[in-house]
């Protein structure tokens, strides 16, 4: 990824317009690049709404199929119908 902190942003704003969120301050998102985290559980940022957890993974090949977080973001990943993935899991 050429932004990953840009992703985040974008993928903050899917999923709170896909939850319906009177409040943006109801979900909570966490960048986790190049830590423990990230490194040993790929997970590159991770999502909280209402005690429930939703992890991503973000990668630059399209081609990728084995991954440890809920969800995985490529290039070519449609961030408004990720944002709706999340959003969905969280519900």
């Amino acid at each position: 990824m050429t932004d990953p902190e840009g992703i985040c942003s974008d993928l903050f704003y899917y999923v709170a317009e896909a939850l319906k969120l009177d409040s943006m301050s109801d979900l909570q998102v966490f960048p986790a690049f190049q830590t423990p985290f990230d490194v040993w559980h790929g997970v590159d940022l991770f999502f909280i709404y209402k005690n429930r957890i939703v992890t991503v993974d973000l990668t630059v090949n399209p081609n990728k199929d084995s991954y440890k977080a809920n969800v995985i973001v490529n290039p070519e990943t449609d961030l408004i119908w990720m944002g709706q993935v999340i959003a969905e899991k969280l519900g």
